[in-house]
């Protein structure tokens, strides 16, 4: 049988991914800045708005691996 691509991640995975909090993920869907599918009490990510935002990231990223804007550092 042929493995189906994924085309939404659960809060939990979709933080794994993007290394940040659950509550962070549940954050950005309460605020509205992440889109998400309701099924039943399962909240689910877009797979590819996760795949665009890390290659949003990855654009901004410097060679160093730091980042031009916004790394926190002060």
């Amino acid at each position: 049988m042929r493995e189906v691509e994924r085309k939404t991640y659960t809060m939990k995975e979709a933080a794994r991914i993007l290394g940040v909090s659950w509550m962070t993920i549940r954050r950005c869907v309460q605020e509205g800045s992440f889109p998400h599918i309701r099924i039943g009490k399962r909240i689910m990510i877009p797979a590819e708005f996760v795949d665009e935002l890390l290659e949003k990231w990855r654009k901004v990223a410097s060679p160093s691996g730091e980042h031009r804007e916004g790394n926190g550092a002060r």
